[in-house]
């Protein structure tokens, strides 16, 4: 089964502990990530890639609403997938990846506009 395990540090330099609620998501619906976390609009972010059918067929989003080196919560951040596929065109079976990246204003300030990516296969080829 799937599973995605968590794991954290006091800095990137120092020894990585797996988090004790580790795996926090199981299963092809949630376990293998979309993307890496990112704050949008004042909550983080997870991406998770539904592969219940086939890598990219789907892509939700959890929100991380308690993380702690003791605790971890998530919820989904709406009913609907994020991302499916369209079926045409250069997304047509599906995405594997998304980011959202916050834009600055000349002063380096954040303005709260996004620039959303993310990647498309059309063919199993």
């Amino acid at each position: 089964m799937l599973q995605l395990e968590l794991y954290f540090a006091l800095d990137v330099e120092h020894e990585w502990k797996k988090h004790p609620q580790s795996p926090v998501a199981m299963g092809p619906e949630t376990a293998l990530c979309g993307g890496r976390v990112r704050e949008v609009n004042g909550v983080l972010v997870r991406p998770a890639l539904d592969v219940s059918l086939y890598e990219g067929q789907q892509m939700r989003a959890y929100a991380v609403t308690l993380l702690t080196p003791t605790s971890y919560e998530e919820r989904p951040l709406m009913d609907e997938p994020m991302l499916e596929a369209s079926g045409r065109g250069w997304r047509a079976l599906g995405s594997r990846c998304w980011d959202a990246l916050e834009e600055e204003d000349e002063d380096g300030e954040r303005t709260g506009d996004y620039l959303v990516v993310t990647d498309g296969y059309e063919s199993m080829h």
